[in-house]
């Protein structure tokens, strides 16, 4: 999580540098270079979290988000942004 604390660091100075008076286009463009260096999203991971926070609060039969075997094997190693990404399931 260091890395999260670095860029949220990052994104706090740039807010003082708006309240002590830079142009906000610099500012904007310096917040910009700072997305480049965010870590990314692990979407298997969120969508085991998502079907396990609904099946706590819904009951048993919830999952809204089917992971393959690989995508749920290997969700901390593999962002599966693309079209590996998993798919909400149709509804019923």
């Amino acid at each position: 999580m260091q890395t999260h604390a670095v860029l949220k660091r990052r994104f706090f100075w740039l807010m003082a540098d708006l309240e002590r008076g830079r142009a906000l286009e610099e500012v904007t463009a310096e917040a910009t270079m700072i997305y480049a260096d965010e870590p990314p999203a692990m979407c298997a991971v969120n969508s085991v979290a998502h079907n396990r926070a609904g099946r706590n609060t819904y009951g048993s039969d919830y999952d809204r988000v089917e992971l393959r075997w690989y995508q749920r094997r290997f969700r901390h190693w593999a962002a599966f942004r693309s079209l590996e990404e998993p798919q909400a399931k149709a509804a019923a």
